[in-house]
């Protein structure tokens, strides 16, 4: 009952930051660490088996698979009440960690510091080497020092990140409808 009553919360929750903070507060994960951001809610049926470092950043519908129930599958199909097996595992996030919208991590993998993994992937063994990683099979893309210095080339001049700070909704409207216009259309 404690568990829905908090997967409840988190929907009504829709900040990524207050999400974090109020999980740390209930001490909902095995560990969570410091500046965190969960646009998720899908933290599997063991979150306690889930450890979090600083600076994890946890994009939308990312889901923490903990318990595989296959193995209930393999039971029945055996016919045999004798059996009784199980499979939980365990997933450890390091410092600075993004992982993309829809990446899906299954038991026993463990993500090392500085690594950025992109949108829809899945991710079936541990990383241990820092870097960016996307894909299905999971591949490496590049190092996290290559990406860093990307996102000062390419991100640092935003068209609207001088002029955003005065303006109204409206203007703001119109200043992304011509950004996309601009970027997207031409």
């Amino acid at each position: 009952m404690k568990r829905l009553f908090i997967i409840s919360l988190l929907i009504i929750v829709r900040n990524g930051y207050k999400r974090a903070r109020l999980l740390r507060r209930l001490n909902y994960f095995f560990k969570q660490g410091d500046n965190c951001f969960f646009s998720t809610h899908l933290f599997g049926t063991e979150p306690k088996h889930i450890a979090f470092g600083n600076n994890v950043w946890v994009a939308t519908r990312v889901s923490f698979i903990t318990h595989d129930v296959s193995v209930h599958l393999v039971k029945n199909y055996l016919k045999d009440k004798s059996l009784n097996f199980d499979f939980v595992g365990y997933i450890k996030i390091g410092n600075n960690v993004f992982l993309g919208a829809n990446t899906c991590i299954l038991p026993n993998v463990n993500i090392t510091n500085n690594v950025i993994i992109g949108a829809n992937s899945i991710i079936t063994k541990s990383i241990s080497k820092s870097g960016v990683y996307a894909g299905t099979p999971l591949r490496y893309i590049k190092s996290f020092d290559d990406f860093c210095d990307d996102c000062i080339q390419n991100h640092t001049e935003y068209p609207w990140s001088n002029t955003i700070k005065n303006k109204t909704k409206k203007e703001l409207n119109l200043l992304r409808f011509k950004y996309i216009k601009k970027y997207l259309v031409e």
